[in-house]
């Protein structure tokens, strides 16, 4: 007798299991980890060493390895923001989640793609003697030139990929600035709006009321939350108060660590919502 053969396998079903809590712990410990991530290559690599690291989790963009990291840390967030979150009909653990909300989580994840692949301003670093990433603009006509090795060749050394397509330098911060505003709001709203929802009936008990794991979550979500849109309103007050303190506050790096603070309590958010500790689970 023949052995039966495994039943045919749908399109999209995939080989091995992947949940939802599995994408927010991902989500979770990129982002809490990844301004010490950076923090730590930019001093092993010595960037920027005489001010104790770069003003901004941003300008590490143009930092040496810490600008792959950090692009392709967002990178991973804005996928995994953007696409894995795609609920056919209710799930438990997401019952409360209404379309506006997922629509959210994909703008936040679009925001996060804009933050990672057009650069903020200037270095981040006031010290002279620094080298960040550059890139060589050849002129026309480059090849016919290199073939006379007595031509010489003359190149023009930049920060900004943006500027090798013609994209004026002037626009893109605000693009930068404004995208890492709208991802930051959303995920700060999910924190105190959205995560602190029942979404699972295993959350409530008889009366209606949350359990005490739930009650604890919901505590953590809000701290989050809050730090995030203070973190946030820090950043604005020092942005409209560059000209009085634009020295002290660069000199300290706030800038760095405000984002990093908002960035790490969006992280931790997402690995409690991804149940990273079995004691945040609801009793079945």
């Amino acid at each position: 007798m023949k052995p039966l053969s495994p039943p045919p396998r749908r399109a999209d079903d995939l080989p091995f299991s992947l949940s939802l809590k599995s994408v927010n712990r991902t989500t979770g410990y990129i982002a809490l980890f990844l301004p010490l991530g950076l923090w730590t290559v930019g001093a092993f690599f010595g960037v920027c060493s005489a001010e104790n690291g770069l003003n901004s989790i941003s300008h590490y963009y143009f930092a040496r390895i810490a600008g792959d990291l950090f692009v392709g840390a967002l990178l991973v967030i804005a996928v995994l923001l953007a696409v894995f979150y795609r609920l056919p009909g209710k799930v438990d653990e997401y019952l409360a989640h209404e379309k506006t909300d997922l629509l959210l989580l994909k703008v936040a994840g679009v925001a996060a793609l804009l933050v990672a692949l057009i650069p903020t301003s200037g270095t981040g670093c006031e010290a002279a003697d620094q080298i960040f990433r550059g890139y060589v603009l050849a002129p026309e006509g480059i090849n016919d030139r290199a073939r006379d090795v007595s031509l010489p060749i003359e190149t023009t050394l930049v920060f900004d990929l943006w500027a090798s397509f013609g994209v004026a330098p002037k626009v893109l911060p605000y693009l930068h600035y404004g995208a890492a505003a709208v991802m930051f709001a959303i995920l700060g709203y999910y924190c105190l709006f959205v995560f602190t929802r029942a979404q699972s009936r295993k959350s409530l008990k008889d009366d209606g009321s949350p359990v005490v794991t739930k009650t604890w979550r919901n505590r953590f979500y809000r701290i989050c939350g809050a730090i995030i849109f203070t973190a946030m309103a820090a950043l604005l007050f020092g942005m409209l108060t560059r000209d009085s303190l634009g020295p002290a506050w660069s000199g300290s790096n706030l800038t760095f660590w405000f984002e990093a603070a908002a960035l790490m309590a969006f992280g931790f958010a997402w690995l409690v919502k991804g149940r990273f500790l079995w004691v945040l689970e609801d009793p079945s």
